[in-house]
């Protein structure tokens, strides 16, 4: 539930209206996870069409893309796990979320609340959040110019794929079985 809330208000800063069709998956996850995520893919899909961002190196666009991100994290883990209510951990991020309407900074503080109550990250994992971090705060200046949209698209292309690794690495996925009448 708290993954539709974030979406709604992401989605109230990007001046879009995506956010609140965040609910659909929410709800026939509840029902049926298998129907849950083919909705989540869906609104996946018109989500990446509706949200519009030239460069991830200014302000407003990195606000939006992260609490994009975080909301759309937070709503999957809501999908894959059918959660009614938030754990007594995650209401600590409940009052964030709901400043984030005001200030989007706040939005992101809780989202980030929110996941961190959820998974358990490991050393490596911190670490490449680090690196992340540092490798965007050194390269602003040199990637934020005309036509640097290929260069960006290769540093976002490369946290992507290295992410994408790390996860065939961690210890704790459980093989599901989609689509088996359950």
């Amino acid at each position: 539930m708290i993954g539709v809330l974030l979406s709604i208000i992401a989605s109230y800063w990007a001046g879009t209206y995506v956010g609140a069709l965040s609910i659909v998956p929410w709800l026939l996850s509840l029902k049926k996870r298998d129907a849950g995520l083919v909705a989540f893919f869906l609104y996946a899909l018109y989500l990446g069409n509706s949200v519009q961002v030239s460069t991830v190196y200014s302000y407003s666009s990195l606000i939006a893309v992260l609490s994009f991100s975080i909301a759309f994290i937070v709503l999957l883990d809501d999908v894959l796990t059918e959660r009614l209510l938030p754990g007594r951990r995650e209401l600590i991020a409940v009052p964030f979320i709901l400043l984030g309407a005001i200030f989007p900074e706040s939005l992101i503080v809780g989202g980030v609340v929110v996941l961190v109550s959820r998974v358990r990250f490991g050393r490596i994992a911190n670490a490449v959040m680090g690196v992340i971090i540092v490798a965007f705060t050194l390269l602003r200046e040199t990637l934020d110019y005309a036509g640097s949209s290929l260069v960006q698209v290769a540093v976002i292309a490369s946290i992507g794929i290295f992410t994408f690794s790390l996860l065939l690495f961690w210890k704790n996925f459980k093989k599901v079985l989609l689509f088996d009448g359950q």
